[in-house]
């Protein structure tokens, strides 16, 4: 099996069946960007259905997890020696530990690089890092936002105002690299036409 070695993988066979490219209606860019399970890291990074190794028991729990009720039955067995998730292909330090398609010679897991490049998990945190608490001007903002009613509420228009603000960033980006080379350009031509200017008046007396 592929990356398994003599011993092979435990697990079942993931097969590619699937992907955005060949189905009568394209996959999101949220569907495969921000969702480990796409990226092969399983449902909430391997976490959701982990825990094989011991019996699975349904009740109500302390906060600490202890089962409050003193007879309990087990809903799910154990499986021994099985110690990771089944919605999961590979681990975030790049250790592959089920097979994708081994009949299909050129299926594999999402290479590394791929997977790095892809996920975008806690790309809103970049924004509201900031939001509504940050610096002055976010904050000045924000409160401005909230009093003349602009703040958004929806997807929709929160969509608009990243677009907004994305394309204000990039024109800020462009013009003021513009505007200080003309400044210099400007005060570079005043320069020379001063010296000129100095050099002609010293030539006259």
């Amino acid at each position: 099996m592929e990356n398994g070695g003599e011993e092979g993988q435990r697990g079942i066979d993931m097969a590619p069946v699937n992907p955005h490219t060949t189905s009568a209606k394209p996959r999101t860019c949220a569907s495969c960007h921000t969702d480990p399970k796409a990226l092969g890291y399983g449902i909430d990074d391997g976490k959701y259905m982990n825990g094989y190794e011991k019996d699975g028991f349904v009740g109500m729990r302390t906060a600490t997890g202890e089962l409050i009720a003193d007879e309990v039955q087990v809903q799910f067995q154990k499986v021994d020696d099985f110690p990771f998730d089944l919605s999961q292909i590979v681990t975030r330090d790049d250790k592959q530990i089920q097979t994708v398609g081994h009949h299909w010679p050129a299926s594999n897991p999402l290479p590394k690089a791929t997977r790095d490049k892809m996920e975008r998990v806690g790309t809103c945190m970049a924004c509201h890092e900031d939001i509504p608490n940050g610096s002055m001007p976010i904050s000045a903002l924000t409160a401005a936002a909230e009093k003349l009613g602009m703040k958004p509420l929806t997807d929709k228009e929160h969509a608009a105002l990243i677009n907004r603000d994305i394309n204000m960033a990039a024109w800020v980006q462009v013009l003021i690299p513009i505007i200080i080379a003309l400044i210099l350009i400007i005060v570079f031509i005043r320069i020379r036409k001063k010296r000129k200017h100095r050099n002609r008046n010293s030539y006259l007396t």
